[in-house]
């Protein structure tokens, strides 16, 4: 068993072997098909499994040519919280060619769902560094919106607020504009004005 690491600009890249991949995964151990039936009857088996990964371990031609198709997919079950991985009745780990496969074991073996996991042909993405904007590229719209130019806002808008004095309304203040009729009527309501005596004559004619 062993794990191969690599480094690829800052991540670190861990390239498995079937046996170190289990390691990692975990599995605790194995179960053949034919136990499945009773774990399940006996309330153990948990509700989805798992299809992962490996290097193709059987020789032969076609699909099980390693030359041609390296990899496989094995498979692995929860029975009482811990992952078991499945076995032919032989002792082999089983394995299967494609996930079409692999989707009709799951269903004829009583798996709603399952997940599917490959840490053999995963590529660790590029490092990229963060685009760094130029203020010269910043599109001059957005600045606009958010500072108004003084001459965008409406005249009608700074004559509401700032009023010159001329431009209050005459008939509000102006003296003159008030209606003769009222300053008789304040006349009239006053007390009788008293004669002006300019002399002794004025004062006998009085």
């Amino acid at each position: 068993m062993y794990v191969s690491f690599f480094k690829k600009s800052t991540a670190w890249c861990i390239v498995f072997d079937n046996d170190s991949l289990e390691a990692y995964l975990q599995i605790a151990g194995v179960i053949t098909q034919a136990e499945l039936p009773i774990v399940q009857s006996q309330g153990r088996m948990g509700e989805y499994a798992v299809a992962y990964r490996i290097y193709r371990n059987k020789q032969g031609g076609g699909f099980g040519d390693r030359s041609k198709r390296p990899y496989a997919w094995a498979i692995l079950v929860y029975v009482d919280g811990l992952p078991l991985r499945i076995n032919s009745a032989r002792g082999d780990c089983r394995e299967w060619s494609t996930l079409e496969i692999v989707s009709e074991w799951m269903i004829k073996n009583g798996f709603r769902y399952w997940w599917t996991r490959n840490d053999l042909e995963w590529n660790q993405p590029e490092a990229v560094a963060p685009e760094v904007i130029a203020p010269e590229a910043i599109v001059p719209e957005a600045i606009a919106s958010e500072e108004i130019a003084p001459e965008a806002i409406a005249p009608e808008a700074i004559a509401f607020e700032t009023l010159a004095p001329e431009a209050v309304i005459p008939e509000a203040i102006a003296p003159e504009a008030i209606a003769p009729e009222t300053l008789s009527s304040e006349i009239t309501t006053s007390a009788p004005l008293e004669p002006h005596i300019e002399s002794l004559a004025d004062l006998k004619s009085y």
